[in-house]
């Protein structure tokens, strides 16, 4: 899932790492967005060329029916996680900066993939033009974070 706030957004580049990763583990990943959100959100994971489905979700229920028939969910932190934890769906979480715990899953089946401990601006809450440390946080997950914690969720043995 998408957000609105730039500054919890992941890096495009790594979005885009990670699917064709996730595609060579024989995954089919699936971009949702909101409404009207498409290219952004294409934009936002640097996959318009990569032939993926991006489903725009315009209401809770339609969040609740396309998460209900997706396998894991990687998502940063946002409203349609939520959804996904309370769907007890395995999740894998892309955290930058915001208050940990408060806004953590609390699914047993969720993983929260973060480096509040490697910057000194943590936590903060990135939200509009507040974030103003370039998300540097964000930018030190790498793709294989969240591949390992993908396997921690589906409890892949290493």
């Amino acid at each position: 899932p998408m957000t609105p706030w730039a500054g919890k957004r992941w890096i495009p580049e790594l979005w885009r790492e990670t699917i064709i990763k996730l595609r060579l583990e024989n995954f089919d990943p699936v971009i949702l967005c909101g409404p009207y959100e498409t290219d952004s959100a294409l934009a936002a994971t640097a996959a318009g060329d990569l032939n993926i489905e991006c489903l725009e979700c315009d209401s809770v229920s339609r969040w609740v029916t396309e998460l209900a028939k997706c396998g894991p969910v990687i998502s940063v932190n946002t409203g349609p996680m939520h959804v996904a934890d309370a769907l007890d769906k395995p999740l894998v979480v892309l955290e930058g900066s915001s208050r940990l715990p408060l806004w953590a899953p609390e699914g047993d089946r969720a993983f929260v993939v973060h480096r509040q401990d490697m910057v000194e601006c943590a936590p903060c809450h990135q939200v509009g033009d507040i974030a103003k440390c370039h998300r540097h946080c964000m930018a030190m997950i790498r793709p294989d974070d969240v591949l390992h914690a993908l396997q921690v969720v589906l409890r892949i043995p290493r």
